[in-house]
């Protein structure tokens, strides 16, 4: 999950948390709470990366630990409809682009296309796919 916003992790897992508990919690009111808090910025939620991120040099390293865990070398498996959020969020504005790492003015050549888009479509393509078998653990089906 590298290149992603604290926030957007930290409303991800909630949202997920409270689907397997089965707490009534919506992405939309996740949402409506991160936009009271002092530090929320739009773009946090508004255009999150979905594919493509800052290439890492490192010389004479394996870097298979990371790349394990990247979205663009994720392996395509089957999501619970469960857990998938259906909420929408309100349409961006051109302003709303963020000072990520992959977005920096003047970057240099060493980034690749990004795709990016709005905090559920992450959690529905990104997100759910690496935390699901780790979140479906905390279920009232679970075996303790």
């Amino acid at each position: 999950m590298m290149d992603r916003h604290l926030d957007q992790l930290l409303m991800c897992a909630i949202y997920v948390m409270a689907k397997v508990t089965k707490e009534d919690r919506s992405f939309q009111n996740i949402m409506r709470c991160y936009r009271t808090q002092p530090q929320a910025k739009s773009h946090v939620y508004r255009s999150v990366l979905i594919k493509g991120r800052r290439r890492r040099c490192r010389s004479g390293s394996s870097d298979s630990s990371s790349q394990q865990n990247s979205p663009t070398d994720r392996t395509s498996r089957d999501s619970s409809p469960v857990m998938r959020s259906s909420s929408t969020l309100p349409v961006p504005h051109p302003s709303s682009a963020p000072p990520t790492p992959t977005r920096l003015t003047g970057a240099n050549s060493d980034t690749e296309e990004e795709e990016r888009g709005d905090l559920i479509q992450f959690y529905n393509n990104i997100y759910i796919e690496q935390i699901k078998e780790f979140a479906l653990k905390y279920t009232s089906n679970a075996v303790s």
